[in-house]
């Protein structure tokens, strides 16, 4: 009943939002804001209510943000009352105690994992403890806490056998939702201090979770349109634009036998057992599109870490008889996909064309990304140390300046070291391109 409350009140709450939004705070505008990257998310949520400016008009983003601070965005984002209960903390006398009893009502903050039944309000809340609020906040401990659940779920985060077993589940859950994302190197940072930026990035996307969540789910079997694989096979040969055939026996006669013959000239056909009269499950349908994006293995884990299919699809309707609109919808995400992909094949290029090597140095630039993305570069040594550069959050004011700070050395054979490069969409939590530029060669090797 209580998840459900909450659903509803999120709901309204994203209806109110229809309007136009300014970046001040009661009626002031924030001076140091505007070119900030996350500028439209703050101005969302100082609009939603549930963060603030300062009295000298900033809203210092970059600054960290307490357990206190965190505790009543959360609380006043859900629209969870303040509770007037007393404080169960034995330091928790501060302005934000009613918040803090809301959070521990509503099963959002334990008191039995704060040792000595301190809550620290003034301390620097981590990414770790906003991944264990937030999953908690969608009703999901029980999936965090379920080890094979968990453990089912695809992980590149290389620092995940660092984070206690306790907080794994949080972790993968909420990195897997886009709700608290790992950094471009493939790392999650569990005990690095959450900005008051990503604070607000972190709730809007609970919320956004939480809006998705309160939507009606299709039963298993009811309601669903009559719709074939061979329908679905022409919609999407016709969304690729396959144009080369090969024969496929078994469709022989067909009429859908043309967009079979292409689909196995594509090399995607394998991926299902061909039956053009019968039904597609969520399954068949999300792996036909991973494939159809080019890659080849963890295709289902893919279509939910690519936004092709929900997470409640991935979790539960895995051999959901889909509909004609499902389908459609579907192939609208991955036409998303394709779309940011040809943005990162872009930046790449830009990167590739910026490289300069003259005596054994190699020198270029990073290139400049729009809102919503960035790029990281690593030079790996074959048998040594390497460095890393980014131009995101974390590297501020980056752009234009030269990587390696002026250069890297290695050996002029290009045999002793190789440049990698990563493209993400934060906002998706995805990985857009994720290649190796052996030097001096330029030999681009894209992985998929």
């Amino acid at each position: 009943m209580k998840k459900m409350m909450i659903l509803s009140l999120v709901l309204a709450l994203f209806v109110q939002l229809a309007g136009g939004l300014a970046v001040e705070a009661n009626g002031v505008k924030l001076s140091d804001v505007d070119r900030h990257w996350a500028k439209n998310q703050v101005n969302q949520a100082i609009q939603l209510g549930f963060i603030q400016g300062y009295p000298d008009q900033t809203f210092r983003p970059d600054h960290n943000i307490t357990r206190a601070e965190f505790t009543k965005s959360l609380v006043v984002a859900l629209q969870i009352q303040q509770s007037a209960n007393e404080s169960v903390f034995v330091d928790d006398n501060n302005w934000a105690e009613g918040y803090i009893q809301a959070a521990i009502g509503s099963g959002i903050v334990k008191t039995d994992e704060y040792p000595g039944l301190k809550f620290e309000p003034n301390k620097n809340i981590t990414r770790r403890e906003i991944a264990v609020m937030t999953v908690r906040a969608l009703g999901m401990e029980a999936d965090a806490e379920n080890r094979v659940k968990w453990e089912a779920i695809d992980s590149d985060l290389k620092d995940l056998h660092t984070i206690d077993e306790d907080w794994r589940g949080y972790v993968k859950i909420a990195n897997d939702l886009g709700i608290v994302l790992g950094y471009p190197d493939e790392t999650f940072g569990p005990e690095k201090k959450a900005t008051r930026a990503e604070a607000v990035v972190m709730v809007l996307r609970t919320l956004d979770r939480l809006s998705e969540q309160s939507q009606p789910q299709p039963v298993e079997g009811e309601d669903v349109a009559e719709f074939s694989q061979a329908e679905f096979m022409k919609m999407l040969v016709d969304a690729m634009g396959y144009t080369e055939t090969e024969p496929v026996e078994e469709v022989e006669g067909h009429w859908a036998e043309e967009y079979y013959q292409k689909a196995q000239a594509a090399g995607i056909l394998d991926v299902v057992d061909v039956d053009p009269d019968g039904d597609v499950t969520v399954e068949d349908a999300a792996t036909l599109i991973i494939k159809a994006l080019g890659y080849r293995d963890n295709l289902w884990g893919k279509a939910v870490s690519y936004k092709i299919i929900t997470r409640e699809e991935y979790d539960s309707h895995k051999n959901k008889v889909i509909s004609e609109t499902d389908a459609v919808r579907y192939i609208e995400n991955m036409k998303a996909r394709i779309e940011v992909e040809e943005y990162g094949e872009q930046i790449l290029q830009e990167l590739v064309e910026s490289l300069d090597i003259k005596d054994g140095v190699v020198s270029g630039y990073l290139p400049k990304v729009k809102e919503g993305y960035t790029i990281s570069l690593e030079w790996t040594y074959f048998d040594g140390p390497s460095w890393s550069e980014s131009n995101d959050r974390e590297f501020k004011e980056l752009y234009g300046e030269r990587f390696g700070r002026g250069g890297v050395k290695f050996e002029a054979d290009g045999t002793k070291g190789y440049l990698g490069i990563m493209i993400a969409d934060i906002r998706g939590g995805i990985a857009i391109i994720d290649a190796n530029i052996y030097l001096p060669n330029i030999e681009v090797k894209v992985w998929k």
